[in-house]
């Protein structure tokens, strides 16, 4: 088999109604890769669930994360590209949450690890949200509160909210030529 790159999306591509890979895809995949096909994946997932759900198929080169922001070699155990956002940038969008009236997360990358922020506007239900997430793929527990966390290492927001209530910090951000996507959660 002559040299092939494959890259697949996860949500709505790789993964099932479950958000799992099944077995038998897991195989098919590891008998591409075996025979020569350079795999890998693109995703807006963070690292930890990612590891989870690519268990057992033996991709060959590194990981793309967080929309591109992060580059994961699993081999190595490490990020091999980062992409930090601007300490000024970090600062306005954490006022612009409070401004908006917001929910989401914040990721800092530090020594290889991936530390989680969060603010709600609501804390209806969110902390049974936050434990399940942390829970089912085994990832750390976010720390409250996102204000007194502006760091150079600072390198994904995810903001959770109806279209119409992000589209003003939308349209503010790209003003600033900062990488925004909306998408919807399709589970």
């Amino acid at each position: 088999m002559k040299k092939t790159l494959y890259i697949s999306d996860l949500d709505g591509t790789l993964l099932n109604k479950e958000a799992k890979i099944t077995t038998l895809t897991k195989d098919i995949l590891n008998d591409f890769i075996a025979k020569g096909l350079q795999f890998t994946i693109a995703t807006a997932r963070s690292l930890s669930p990612v590891k989870k759900m690519l268990a057992g198929i033996n991709v060959n080169i590194p990981i793309i994360l967080m929309n591109g922001v992060l580059i994961y070699d699993l081999t190595e155990s490490k990020y091999v590209k980062i992409n930090r956002i601007p300490l000024k940038i970090v600062a306005n969008i954490i006022e612009d949450v409070k401004n908006y009236n917001l929910s989401g997360f914040m990721y800092e990358l530090m020594n290889n690890e991936v530390k989680i922020y969060h603010e709600f506007a609501s804390q209806r239900n969110i902390t049974s949200y936050i434990i399940n997430r942390a829970k089912k793929y085994n990832s750390i527990m976010p720390s409250s509160g996102l204000r007194e966390k502006v760091s150079e290492n600072i390198v994904y927001f995810t903001l959770i909210d109806t279209k119409e209530n992000l589209q003003g910090l939308y349209d503010k951000l790209l003003l600033e030529d900062v990488s925004i996507e909306f998408y919807k959660n399709v589970y």
